[in-house]
């Protein structure tokens, strides 16, 4: 996990290292294994993609010779492409990869189902990456697949890793920063191959449109009910028992208008934070954390989301400081 966070982090580029390293290259074909050389002489990139198009991000092949993998890095949101691949949040269904082909389908009741602009990323790299990939684990027989990758490119990889799950078994995927991305009850959110790092108060990757429609909903009811509002303000200047069951009911009245269709973070989730004194933890949370959207004053700390903060937090992550759940 903490590994693959600097192949997610590498994949920015020439870009990403003069704003987090501050030093300068010409293009994303030096800047990429210069963020890799802490591997030393283990890590071979063979492949850099050209320029990222939209429903088309850029990405990296790389031969890890110390951990025996193949690693297909998708880089996250760096240019005004991504950003309209981010925006196409219309959900999608899919089925898994057969024999080189994707098969599709539109139905909303589905078993794989996703945020369009994403799955429309993940078959435009299955397209261009997977005869590649498979030339490579076919000389390297006792080699096998990651894919990784942050913030879009997460959400990629993890949609990715469900359409190639019947081609390439033994794969697994490591998300760093990852936007909720699909429903609760369907593929790639119910992935076992998928393990997502989220940043604690990292806004992009805990809230989809849903939440936000919801917030809205919530809102407009309140603001509709100009009897209710002072019943609250009254029941919470006069406190107690009776106060707080004032409010209960209310809240209890507000989610059920709150109903819109939401997206969650895919497979197994863990949740990482620096704590006071700088040390770092991280727990394996349930999906249902992300059930509604927690308003609070830092809730758009855009930093919590760079792609060089979430390898900082993993590198000074201790393996005692990880739990199974909180």
């Amino acid at each position: 996990m903490v590994h693959y966070g600097v192949y997610a982090n590498a994949a920015y580029g020439w870009k990403g290292r003069l704003f987090s390293r501050f030093r300068l290259h010409r293009s994303d074909v030096t800047a990429i294994p210069a963020s890799l050389r802490a591997f030393k002489s283990t890590v071979d990139v063979v492949y850099v993609s050209s320029k990222a198009k939209k429903g088309s991000p850029m990405y990296f092949i790389a031969k890890d010779r110390e951990r025996k993998t193949i690693v297909l890095t998708i880089r996250g949101t760096l240019s005004l492409e991504d950003c309209f691949t981010d925006l196409d949040v219309e959900l999608e269904g899919f089925e898994k990869e057969e024999k080189g082909g994707i098969k599709e389908w539109f139905g909303m009741g589905g078993k794989y189902l996703a945020h369009g602009g994403m799955l429309e990323g993940a078959k435009s790299i299955s397209i261009q990456a997977r005869r590649r990939i498979s030339a490579l684990l076919a000389v390297h027989t006792d080699y096998t697949l990651v894919i990784t990758g942050h913030s879009l490119g997460a959400g990629v990889a993890s949609i990715l890793g469900s359409l190639w799950s019947s081609t390439f078994p033994s794969l697994l995927v490591f998300a760093y920063g990852v936007p909720c991305i699909a429903p609760l009850s369907c593929m790639p959110t119910t992935s076992e191959n998928v393990v997502s790092v989220v940043n604690t108060g990292d806004p992009f990757a805990t809230m989809s449109v849903g939440h936000l429609e919801d917030v809205v909903k919530g809102l407009t009811w309140l603001a509709e009910r100009r009897e209710v509002r002072e019943e609250v303000i009254e029941a919470i200047s006069r406190g107690g028992k009776g106060g707080n069951h004032v409010t209960e009911r209310v809240i209890k009245e507000i989610r059920e208008v709150m109903n819109s269709e939401k997206y969650y973070p895919p497979g197994r989730v863990y949740e990482i934070r620096e704590m006071e004194g700088g040390r770092v933890e991280m727990w394996k949370v349930g999906q249902e954390r992300w059930k509604e959207m927690v308003l609070q004053y830092n809730m758009l700390d855009i930093p919590k989301h760079v792609p060089f903060l979430y390898e900082d937090l993993l590198k000074r992550l201790s393996p005692c400081d990880v739990t199974k759940e909180r």
